[in-house]
């Protein structure tokens, strides 16, 4: 069993809460800035997220939620990776909106990285 709070793993990361604090096991992160990604199996297309962060993510025609770093938006369908492969860092002052979006998302499917 692991440490208080953990409650399951994916892909060699721990998943602290439903905010889903991720901590990578063994990749030290280079900025001490928030990062994001969708794990767009579990999205329900609610949009909630877009609708709380729309700088942050963004909802594609396939109905799937999506994180964006600036101009770049983390999805296959525009050429980049996506899921856990499509981290984006969180623009300096959407953090709050990032932790709500996680909060609300029904789908629990929004990770943040410290």
């Amino acid at each position: 069993m692991g440490p208080p709070g953990m409650v399951g793993e994916f892909a060699g990361v721990t998943r602290l809460s439903r905010v889903s604090a991720m901590i990578p096991h063994t990749v030290l992160l280079r900025s001490d800035a928030m990062k994001v990604w969708i794990d767009q199996d579990l999205c329900t297309g609610d949009g909630l997220c877009e609708e709380i962060a729309p700088d942050v993510f963004v909802l594609l025609d396939d109905g799937l939620a999506y994180v964006r770093d600036k101009d770049t938006i983390f999805a296959a369908s525009e050429g980049n990776a996506e899921g856990a492969a499509g981290l984006a860092v969180v623009i300096p002052g959407q953090e709050d909106g990032v932790i709500e979006s996680a909060e609300e998302c029904p789908g629990e499917c929004i990770y943040i990285e410290p």
